[in-house]
């Protein structure tokens, strides 16, 4: 699957029936988004950015086909750490990479255009692709949070990753 022409663009809320759509399970929602109760709709969708932060799409070449959705939001407390949330690339593009170039080019922005100084996420352990690709773009283990989701609410164990400062080079390609 080609990815050289990859780039990022601000989210367009006529794209959000189709984030809604890349989400195949209860399980993938609950990975991307555990107080969004299913089904996913458009308008959760709409609901998850914050007002400060900053949704972006992940598209294709000059057709703008977005493949990809997440946001860079600002913490209260500091406007130089960044929280990276709702991350998920369309199914067809899973596996490719994708994720790891959608990644590297939300920190390159946070970094270089935002000014952020840390850039931080939390992960479900249970989730290894998303770690793994989180961990091959710099991304570090802090430590474990506990998080409370769903009626009733119950606590659920987190990993909290933090990238500080710079995005890591670029892994070689190796071909098959």
């Amino acid at each position: 699957m080609a990815t050289g022409t990859l780039h990022l663009r601000r989210f367009l809320s006529l794209y959000a029936e189709t984030v809604a759509g890349w989400v195949a399970d209860d399980q993938e929602l609950f990975w991307l988004a555990p107080s969004t109760e299913a089904p996913l709709t458009a308008d959760k969708v709409l609901g998850w950015a914050r007002k400060a932060g900053h949704p972006f799409l992940l598209c294709t070449g000059d057709d703008e086909c977005p493949i990809g959705y997440a946001e860079l939001n600002p913490l209260r407390r500091r406007r130089d750490h960044l929280w990276v949330g709702h991350v998920i690339v369309a199914p067809a593009w899973r596996g490719h990479g994708v994720g790891v170039l959608f990644m590297r080019m939300l920190l390159e922005h946070a970094y270089n255009d935002l000014r952020a100084n840390q850039v931080s996420l939390v992960v479900f352990p249970n989730n290894h692709a998303a770690i793994q690709c989180y961990l091959r773009v710099g991304f570090t283990s802090r430590e474990e949070q506990y998080h409370k989701f769903g009626r009733p609410a119950k606590s659920y164990r987190m990993l909290h990753l933090v990238s500080v400062g710079r995005v890591p080079p670029a892994e070689p390609r190796q071909e098959a």
